[in-house]
């Protein structure tokens, strides 16, 4: 569930320079992600705030709880 350090490097940069998911989806420059549950959704931080809480990014309606 978790990813290595190389796979979220490489699943970041991905998700910030693919045009398409661009035009589908808010901005993912804030959030850091690091792990996947398997159906496409992911799992991300914000490591610019001062907060530990773990965001869920919900592929199908772009929600993030």
């Amino acid at each position: 569930m978790i990813w290595s350090a190389k796979q979220i490097a490489f699943e970041n940069a991905t998700l910030r320079s693919n045009e398409d998911l661009a035009a589908l989806y808010m901005p993912f420059d804030p959030l850091l992600f690091f792990a996947d549950a398997g159906n496409g959704d992911l799992f991300a931080l914000l490591p610019g705030l001062d907060r530990s809480d773990v965001f869920a990014w919900n592929h199908e309606e772009d929600s993030r709880t």
